[in-house]
């Protein structure tokens, strides 16, 4: 059984065990909601068990009362008091309103556990908070998805007509749609992916300090450099992951929730806004010199996912990372400007990025690519290994985005005119494109990496997957489609796989 499986798994029976129904039945408003307890059943539904699906992205109304982070913020359309908010149609004061909300989830909970899901549709709890209880009383008999424009969007790719579905339907459809080689996790994942995602394709320019501690004595950059990662030291054991690119607003909440002072939050409210295509310069110091402004930059990077993951936590050495490639280090290049003192600067205005980024503006041109490639294969050996079990941050893949959608679908196209649309089949039991022919049938997977190699690694492990699961007699190929060209050392690995595989194997360029 997978490691991931089992860790959801683990998660979901630690969550069961914390609040059985009869501690549901028990519980009091302080158990249900507080700031700063990490063992609430709202803390436990939103952050414990984000794993297995997430609800942020929402106000704190979804819980149907909560508790302010600050007494004196009162919403107007919200009923409160001089500690708790809620909202309205619960009741006239905080017991009368946390005993209703609480009687809707001990509705939510009973239903799920018997697996009459349509009956919770009626219930009026907020549709994600209602839906993410139920999934985790369901013994997996729901999907982990919980926003009803990404179900919709789910079921009628999958071919149901949407008119007038409740959200028990759409799971009822989409769930027996689950191929039977996916366990639950994987499944939603992989739909979360293509339907739940929402790309930001520019990319956005930020200016980060490389040294830690309060006087800035501790230079960082070689660990840096040596991992492919930038970081920040703030709020140092607390892991942020349930906070990544979520609004502003609720990031500086949660911060200030947590006690951090004001450079904190104002440092982390930008570094958790860092997504892949963004390009970093990395600055020695931003602090005048001689008493006139002055900043040196000593490294460009561009954010990337790499493992799944764009920003993790460890408390061994960063405290929290972004995943980058740096496109080029050993610069100590100075501006006569000022105001950059601090540890992270978002730079919006263009005329100061052409100043100070000039030909590292996108990730994805040529030079930057070349100037990547270089490093990568340049990369000298290690004397030593960490032994003490710290995280591997190897170097792939480069930038994702949602160009993998783009290259699917026009891929899709330039296959339907030479095979037919008969004949070319989309996301059938996940596969990006299949093309079914008389005598054989070939699996595509598409990578939007920016190398050969890359997309490779990436889509060799599932292509393997797909021919081991197919059932039918036919001669069995296997593509990789990337947006990208192989290069002459990419040339090489591509005939070696060719002639070790036992399938027949090739990699196809295709750019849109």
């Amino acid at each position: 059984m997978e490691t991931r499986l089992l860790k959801c798994r683990e998660i979901n029976q630690a969550f069961l065990n914390r609040w059985p129904i009869d501690s549901v039945r028990a519980m009091t408003l302080e158990q249900y909601v507080d700031t700063g307890n990490q063992d609430t059943f709202c803390q436990w539904i939103e952050t414990q068990t984000i794993k297995l699906g997430s609800i942020k992205g929402q106000f704190s109304n979804k819980f149907g009362i909560y508790k302010r982070s600050n007494p004196n913020e009162r919403p107007e359309t919200l009923a409160s008091d001089e500690v708790y908010t809620w909202i309205p149609r619960y009741g006239d004061d905080r017991n009368a309103a946390f005993r209703n909300v609480k009687n809707e989830i001990i509705q939510i909970i009973n239903f799920a556990v018997a697996g009459d899901f349509s009956s919770i549709d009626s219930i009026r709890t907020n549709h994600i908070m209602k839906w993410k209880i139920a999934f985790l009383y369901s013994s997996e008999r729901l999907v982990p998805v919980f926003k009803n424009d990404v179900l919709k969007a789910i079921a009628e790719y999958q071919g149901m007509d949407i008119h007038k579905k409740e959200t028990s339907e759409l799971q009822h459809f989409i769930l027996s749609n689950k191929p039977a080689n996916q366990n639950i996790y994987q499944y939603a994942a992989e739909l979360f992916r293509q339907f739940g995602k929402e790309e930001d394709e520019n990319p956005s320019y930020y200016l980060i300090g490389s040294k830690y501690g309060e006087n800035a004595h501790e230079d960082m950059f070689p660990l840096m450099d040596q991992f492919s990662v930038v970081c920040t030291g703030f709020s140092w054991g607390t892991d942020l992951s349930y906070l990544y690119r979520e609004k502003d607003a609720e990031i500086v909440r949660e911060l200030k929730a947590l006690g951090e002072e004001s450079k904190s939050v104002n440092a982390l409210k930008q570094f958790l806004q860092l997504k892949p295509g963004d390009i970093i310069a990395v600055k020695s110091t931003g602090n005048p010199k001689a008493g006139k402004p002055f900043l040196e930059i000593i490294a460009y990077a561009v954010v990337v996912e790499r493992d799944g993951k764009t920003y993790w936590h460890e408390t061994e050495n960063f405290g929290h990372c972004i995943n980058v490639e740096f496109i080029k280090t050993g610069l100590n290049k100075t501006f006569s400007v000022g105001g950059y003192s601090r540890t992270v600067h978002t730079i919006s205005d263009a005329e100061t990025i052409d100043l100070l980024f000039n030909d590292y503006k996108s990730g994805e041109s040529s030079g930057v690519r070349n100037r990547i490639k270089t490093r990568r294969r340049n990369r000298s050996a290690a004397t030593s290994r960490n032994t003490s079990g710290q995280k591997r941050k190897g170097s792939d893949p480069y930038v994702t985005s949602g160009k993998h959608n783009l290259i699917q679908q026009y891929f899709k196209e330039h296959l339907e005119e030479i095979y037919g649309k008969d004949n070319v089949l989309l996301e059938e039991n996940n596969v990006d494109i299949k093309v079914i022919q008389p005598d054989s049938v070939t699996f595509y997977e598409v990578k939007p990496f920016a190398w050969a190699e890359d997309c490779i690694r990436a889509a060799l492990g599932q292509l393997m997957a797909y021919t081991h699961f197919d059932t039918t007699n036919s001669n069995k190929k296997i593509r990789v489609v990337g947006p990208y060209p192989p290069d002459k050392d990419e040339l090489g690995f591509i005939r070696f796989l060719k002639d070790t595989l036992s399938l027949d194997f090739d990699y196809e360029h295709f750019d849109v």
